[in-house]
């Protein structure tokens, strides 16, 4: 029965990270200059760990990895961000830096 379980695990990983794999396009997604912006939604049902990502909410491409590693691909400018089981917060994709972006950028090349 254990390796029953065990099949039934790896099948539901294999899902769950072609879930998580953008489908081909022509833009990327998680390069070193690609810029997105997190959004909580800002409700009474928010959570700290969400509340937390809101309060920094630039993130570059090569970083969601490592902030969001269940993040789901919902278009090629939106990521469901999937920090919990049940998270309704998302990604969207800068497509204009603004200099608020460029100022965060160039302070994060720094240090």
């Amino acid at each position: 029965m254990s390796k029953l379980n065990d099949a039934v695990f790896a099948a539901i990983v294999v899902h769950d990270a072609t879930q998580r794999k953008p489908p081909n396009s022509t833009v990327t997604f998680f390069g070193r200059y690609d810029l997105w912006m997190y959004h909580a939604v800002l409700d009474d049902k928010l959570c700290d760990l969400c509340l937390a990502h809101e309060k920094h909410p630039r993130y570059l491409g090569w970083h969601l990895r490592l902030f969001f590693p269940y993040l789901k691909y919902v278009n090629d400018n939106k990521l469901m961000a999937n920090v919990h089981p049940h998270c309704r917060c998302y990604l969207t994709r800068v497509t204009d830096w603004t200099l608020d972006d460029i100022k965060w950028f160039v302070n994060l090349e720094i240090d």
